[in-house]
Formats: structure tokens, C-alpha cells, sequence
């Protein structure tokens, strides 16, 4: 059985399914600008749909920050600061 969820089909049945783009790093450094545009320029190779970032030493992420990562796209995220 297959199931549409968020606009996104699930695993089963027959159909054309949707391929969703993720993308998993763990980046040290991403406060530094060349760790940044690294993180952007695979952004824009590989289009995900969700980018998860593993950084350990930032506090407090801003839109300003988020723009220089991700672009003028429209997008959301969260984050945990780190203690």
C-alpha cells in the first residue's frame, strides 16, 4: 500500500514515487567561512529537500547565518545550542 504523506509518497504499491534529497554532515568548523561555503557548494551540487549539520561549538544560529548556507531560497530550520 502506498500513502501520501506532506506531499511525499511512501514505500510500497505501484506508483511513481518521489525521490527526497537528504543530506547528513558532520562539519567542524562551520562557524569559518570556508567550512560554510563548502556546506553551500553542496547545497547547491546535490538540491536537497533537508540538510542535517552536525556542528558542536555554535550557540546561536541567525537568519543572516542560515542565507550564507543555504542562499536566497526560501527555507526553515531548527537548532539545539550546544552547552
Amino acid at each position: 500500500m502506498r500513502g501520501v504523506r506532506g506531499g511525499f509518497e511512501g514505500v510500497g504499491g505501484g506508483g511513481a514515487g518521489v525521490k527526497m534529497k537528504v543530506i547528513c554532515y558532520n562539519v567542524r568548523g562551520l562557524g569559518g567561512f570556508e567550512k560554510r561555503a563548502e556546506v553551500r557548494c553542496l547545497i547547491q551540487e546535490k538540491q536537497p529537500v533537508v540538510v542535517c549539520l552536525q556542528e558542536s561549538k555554535l550557540n546561536v544560529l541567525d537568519d543572516f547565518f542560515i542565507k550564507t548556507i543555504w542562499g536566497s531560497a526560501p527555507c526553515d530550520y531548527c537548532y539545539q545550542a550546544s552547552n
